[in-house]
Order: structure tokens, then sequence, then C-alpha cells
């Protein structure tokens, strides 16, 4: 197993998988069609994510990333951190309800860290599921109250893209097929609200959802 030598803050900023959405929409995708209650089947398992190297679990209502690594940081560091604290041979750190197993070499402390980010859980309000066309649509409700959406696509009924929605290239074509809100000034953030037919065309032509990570599966839930 590889070991790392790295700092608190950076163990923190390897926590944030997601960043801001350039692209959002102001109804949940594609409209009209109801939400379903669980995840398809033949998308639950357990696959390897190529992009961060983390596992990516899958369940019926539940989609999460999980990264397991050893660390090693300064005895020194831990002492001078308000986040990190040793006691009894565990490593706390601040707003981790469960300490970590450590062991001290050579004034290091190295622990066994397990990060998780869960990506779609639908046991909340503001996350929604759709199907369309054999595509699992992730409908994900910001905070300012648009819709932030993600396509989890199967390859072969095996390994699994997931594309999220980028400004495009060619935004004259966007702007000829939905109305489009610009949401700053410099056209980094826009909102759309296409009917199901544009939804269509917008994902036929490629024009915004872009893979930005590969699946590959390592496991099948019992069932399928």
């Amino acid at each position: 197993m590889k070991v790392k030598t790295i700092s608190f803050s950076v163990v923190f900023f390897l926590v944030l998988w997601a960043c801001n959405a350039p692209v959002v929409f102001k109804e949940i995708q594609p409209q009209g069609f109801f939400p379903l209650e669980q995840i398809s089947g033949f998308y639950q398992g357990v696959f390897y994510c190529e992009g961060d190297e983390s596992k990516v679990y899958i369940n019926r209502r539940l989609i999460y990333k999980q990264k397991v690594f050893t660390v090693g940081i300064p005895i020194i560091e831990i002492e001078e951190s308000e986040d990190l604290n040793l006691e009894n041979g565990e490593l706390y750190i601040e707003g981790v309800v469960n300490p970590y197993d450590a062991t001290i070499r050579d004034d290091t402390v190295f622990s066994e860290i397990v990060l998780r980010d869960t990506l779609f859980n639908m046991d909340l309000e503001s996350n929604v599921l759709t199907e369309y066309k054999g595509h699992q649509i992730l409908n994900r409700k910001l905070l300012n109250g648009v819709w932030e959406v993600i396509i989890l696509s199967l390859k072969g009924n095996h390994d699994m893209v997931l594309s999220e929605a980028l400004i495009p290239d060619d935004f004259a074509r966007l702007e000829e097929i939905t109305s489009v809100e610009h949401l700053s000034k410099d056209t980094t953030v826009i909102m759309l609200t296409p009917t199901v037919y544009e939804f269509e065309k917008i994902l036929n032509e490629k024009l915004i959802f872009s893979a930005c990570d590969h699946f590959l599966r390592i496991e099948r839930p019992v069932s399928i």
C-alpha cells in the first residue's frame, strides 16, 4: 500500500469531489417525467472510478464514493493543529465522528484514512431520479433553487459513464435549440429550461453533457 505524507488541509481538500455546476436547469429533467422510486438494478453494484481511483457504491437509493489510503502526518503537525488530536493510539479529526487507528514511527503518525462522499441520496427531497432512454438522470437541487443534472449511462450493461453538463463549444447551436438564461456576466453559468424534445436534441448532439468519469464494474448486486 502506498503511503502519503500529507497535511490535514490536503486530506480535507480530497473530500471535495464536486465543483460548482456551470450549467443548471430551472426544472427537473426531462420535464414531465415521473420520478423513480429506486435506481435501476442494472446500475447497482460496486465500480472502480478511473478519475480518482476511488470505489463507487450504488444501491437502490444511494450513490456514494469511498477512497481508502494510508497517510503519514508528522507528530509536530498534529501538535500544532487545532483539528487533529492523537490519543491512546487513535487519530481524531475535527468534524469526523469516529477516530482512526494510528501508529507512530520515526516521529510520524501513520493512519488509514477513509474518505466518503455522497453523490446522490434519494431519501432527500433535493435528489430526484428520472430515466430517459435507458439513462439514469440524477437531478440535484442546489441552494439557489435550480437543478444540477448528471447522467449515468451504461456501456454494454457492464461499465458505466458519468456525464456532467458543461458550457458548450458551440454555444450558438445550443441557443438555436433552447432558450438560454445567463446567470453570470461572462456566460460561465447558464440556466436552461428545455422541453422534452429540446432535451433529446441536446443529448443526441452531445452539446453540453460530457463524460467526466468512467466507472469499471467490479461487483454486481446479488439480485442481478
